[in-house]
């Protein structure tokens, strides 16, 4: 089974993260640190463990089974914003729809081969799609490099991206 642990960007240098790195560095026999591709490091997995990352909708993207990784005093954490999340961000929401684990046996039970990929797969692909790429049809990064090709050609004074935020948020 090939794994990929996507540890969290501050793990590698902050003190406050020194133990966990520790742990990685102790019980996984390869690891990287140097920019391979996200989506070819997902390629060679069969299953994610990460926890409060942008990875997740990369996982998702790349079909790939994922578990997110839980703590005790996780959520008093995230409400006291000593984290780099919220309680209602997007990808505290995909809790509600990827398997998640908080201990070894909850782990253990997410890697065995017959657990389903998601825990809701119709409602993943709901997540996927409003979170991921709306379109689904492989072209997200030919839309971006669109959007900013034209911001760098035509150096306009409107802000496209607080204009996208808030047609999302404020459909009409």
């Amino acid at each position: 089974m090939n794994l990929i642990v996507k540890l969290h960007h501050g793990t590698r240098f902050r003190q406050s993260d020194s133990a966990a790195l520790a742990l990685a560095q102790r019980y996984l026999s390869d690891y990287l640190v140097d920019g391979v591709p996200t989506f070819c490091l997902l390629a060679a997995a069969d299953i994610v463990l990460t926890d409060n990352s942008g990875f997740i909708f990369d996982s998702i993207q790349a079909g790939k089974k994922t578990c997110l990784l839980e703590w005790s005093g996780m959520k008093k954490m995230i409400r006291n914003n000593q984290t780099l999340t919220t309680l209602d961000s997007a990808e505290q929401k995909a809790r509600d729809y990827l398997h998640t684990a908080g201990d070894l046996e909850s782990l253990l039970h997410v890697l065995k081969s017959e657990v389903k990929y998601h825990r809701a797969d119709d409602e993943i692909a709901h997540y996927q799609k409003y979170y991921c790429d709306e379109f689904q049809d492989g072209l997200a990064g030919v839309r971006a490099a669109k959007v900013i090709c034209d911001l760098a050609i035509n150096n306009r004074q409107t802000n496209l991206y607080l204009l996208s935020l808030r047609q999302k948020l404020f459909p009409h």
